[in-house]
């Protein structure tokens, strides 16, 4: 709340001093330790009403870092990433184990969205647990 209140002073004392209509944008921290103390839980429940619907409808899905499509080919997993535009393969990744696959992943690809490597992180398990019991695998697929 401490850092919302300060984007919002920040974003007010611009207005005063200047032309500038500057509307508040999405916030976004890494913490290793993010609380909500008892006597914020009103600021918290202003906020989300005034905010969330706003910046989720504003939220492009679109990832620059591309498509992955996950194989299992000769009892490895194979991951073709492909650009998002024309789907073009620029990149392979190969191997059993899923951790590893992620970690290589993100080290090529550092701007990849969370939602999109803890997706590829759900997707590479199915895919080892199916070379581990010896079925096919199926890419956006509950089975």
């Amino acid at each position: 709340m401490g850092l919302r209140a300060l984007q919002q002073y920040i974003r007010d004392e611009i207005a005063k001093r200047s032309q500038y209509d500057l509307k508040i944008g999405p916030l976004i921290t890494i913490s290793q330790s993010a609380h909500i103390y008892d006597d914020t839980w009103e600021n918290v429940d202003r906020v989300i009403a005034n905010q969330y619907t706003k910046i989720y409808q504003q939220r492009d899905y679109y990832d620059p870092s591309g498509n992955f499509l996950i194989e299992l080919e000769d009892g490895k997993i194979a991951v073709k990433q492909t650009t998002p535009g024309s789907g073009e393969v620029v990149a392979c990744y190969s191997g059993r184990n899923p951790l590893k696959l992620i970690r290589e992943i993100c080290a090529a690809s550092p701007a990849i969205h969370p939602e999109h490597i803890g997706y590829l992180g759900i997707e590479l398990q199915k895919a080892t647990e199916s070379l581990k019991l010896g079925k096919q695998y199926f890419q956006d697929s509950s089975s």
